[in-house]
């Protein structure tokens, strides 16, 4: 079976990169050639063992030489080529900005076409709150019906919903399917392995380690966190609540500054750079905070709660899935610190922690595995050859 990962670019520090990476290691053993058709894939030392796994575990390599939505005639015309020559079964593309060019070139080569949904926000918080709030507008709706492919993988039940609401008739071709995490390796830590990680980070053992896994851009949510560790170390300053941030990006100096604007802040937050492996930072953590606006489904809550350690998110994409309220974590609304901070308060008991602890690492074995996504990705796989 020869599939063909199709994308515009791979960011290997992003939750793309980690889902790509995660497809193609679910179905390591299957009879499953995966070939990839790209832009640029960007990484740097923190994130260069993905791009290395990524490269590594794939056939062959078409690369683009630009990463626009609609790519020129030749770069169409030399991925037909592609895949006419590797026999490629089917063309499995990322994003909907890709929707246009992935359509063309299978109908032209006849082969099925899989689009996994992706949904992001970028740029200032202007920018972020505009696009969490928006919806798909007339001329977004028109140009998905159009170019609407054989199959929309979405990863969360929010975005189910919320395209089957809005193409009705395309509702059977709308299929969810969680992304999947290594549970073998994201595990409950002995007492030893969670000692030595908090030494390792230099915590102290009355530190409260609320740590929020992502880009440091506005979307995620750091400025919200940022507020409600500020409200928490003035009502309860007996709480000794530290937030670790571990991510880089764009918006890394204007999230740092809003942080620690004095003296006293500089004790209140940690930030570290991108980490391949979270384990460790999670295995040295309390809680696991993400207050995000626009979410596909966090990749980082499974691998966390996986691990035995309790989310506290927003209903963003993925919280239906993952959080079962005040069993396997909390919600708390967008764009609200005070109730953010209520949260932790309750959380910060760490008898409450280890009642939902186990509830979360079940949870995570049930419904993330990578062999659920693996039989789920197979199925899907053979059921379009068979139909194409």
């Amino acid at each position: 079976m020869n599939i063909l990962i199709y994308i515009k670019k791979i960011e290997c520090h992003d939750g793309i990169s980690a889902y790509i990476e995660y497809l193609i290691r679910s179905l390591q053993g299957e009879a499953i050639d995966f070939f990839l058709a790209c832009g640029p894939i960007n990484a740097d030392d923190s994130s260069k063992r993905r791009k290395s796994y990524i490269l590594s575990s794939v056939k062959n390599i078409f690369k683009f030489p630009n990463s626009k939505s609609i790519p020129s005639i030749k770069n169409i015309l030399s991925v037909i080529n592609f895949i006419k020559i590797e026999k490629i079964q089917v063309l499995h593309s990322h994003g909907l900005s890709t929707a246009f060019a992935a359509r063309v070139i299978s109908l032209v080569c006849g082969v099925p076409l899989i689009i996994s949904y992706h949904p992001s926000a970028h740029g200032d918080i202007n920018n972020i709150h505009r696009m969490a709030r928006q919806k798909f507008d007339i001329f977004k709706r028109i140009y998905i019906r159009l170019f609407f492919p054989d199959v929309l993988i979405v990863l969360s039940e929010e975005n189910r919903k919320n395209f089957a609401a809005l193409f009705p008739k395309q509702a059977k071709k709308i299929v969810k399917i969680h992304g999947g995490v290594d549970i073998a390796h994201y595990r409950i830590p002995s007492k030893i392995e969670r000692s030595t990680a908090r030494n390792f980070y230099g915590f102290q053992d009355s530190w409260l380690i609320c740590t929020l896994f992502g880009r440091l851009n506005w979307n995620k949510g750091h400025d919200i966190l940022i507020s409600a560790a500020k409200i928490i170390d003035k009502k309860r300053p007996d709480i000794n609540i530290k937030c670790l941030f571990v991510g880089g990006g764009g918006d890394s100096e204007a999230i740092k500054e809003l942080a620690i604007q004095n003296d006293p802040d500089r004790r209140l937050f940690i930030f570290l750079n991108f980490i391949e492996d979270a384990r460790s930072a999670l295995w040295a953590s309390d809680l696991l905070v993400l207050p995000s606006r626009v979410e596909g489904f966090a990749l980082v809550v499974a691998e966390a709660m996986a691990t035995g350690l309790v989310p506290i998110r927003t209903p963003s994409g993925g919280a239906i899935d993952q959080i079962i309220e005040d069993y396997t974590g909390k919600t708390v609304p967008f764009e609200d610190p005070y109730r953010l901070a209520e949260a932790i308060i309750q959380l910060s008991d760490i008898r409450m922690r280890q009642s939902l602890s186990l509830n979360c690492r079940n949870h995570a074995r049930e419904k993330f595995s990578l062999e659920n996504m693996a039989t789920e990705m197979m199925s899907l796989y053979k059921l379009v050859i068979n139909d194409a």
